[in-house]
């Protein structure tokens, strides 16, 4: 498998302009995308288990704002496509195969047909 772009959001929007590049890279290079959130916890302080729900809950939201983002650049890069394609790992879960967000939104988003060639 090639190497993927790896994208650091944090919520500010130079992340975020970083995202969308890094999506942009992405297809150029024909790898995965993979956008990540960290948060730093101060040394002196051990997160109380109400902290880390907070934490990983706005985590969660900045890394959505970045994939809306990213397919979003996806979106607009098709405009005058006849077929836009892109590749996607499908995840494993309980309820079955699936694909990730990004391409979950490209697909209901883009005004031409949508391929997506499976890997895994």
């Amino acid at each position: 498998m090639s190497r993927p772009v790896v994208a650091g959001a944090d919520g500010s929007p130079e992340s975020l302009a970083a995202a969308e590049w890094a999506a942009r890279e992405a297809v150029r290079r024909d790898v995965p995308l993979h956008l990540v959130h960290a948060s730093d916890w101060s040394p002196d302080q051990a997160p109380s288990a109400a902290a880390s729900v907070v934490r990983r809950h706005l985590g969660r939201g900045i890394l959505r704002a970045a994939e809306d983002r990213a397919a979003t650049r996806l979106v607009r890069a098709a405009s005058g496509a006849g077929l836009l394609v892109v590749g996607r790992r499908l995840r494993e879960t309980r309820l079955g195969r699936h694909t990730g967000p990004v391409t979950h939104s490209v697909i209901h988003h883009a005004r031409c047909p949508v391929a997506v060639v499976a890997h895994g």
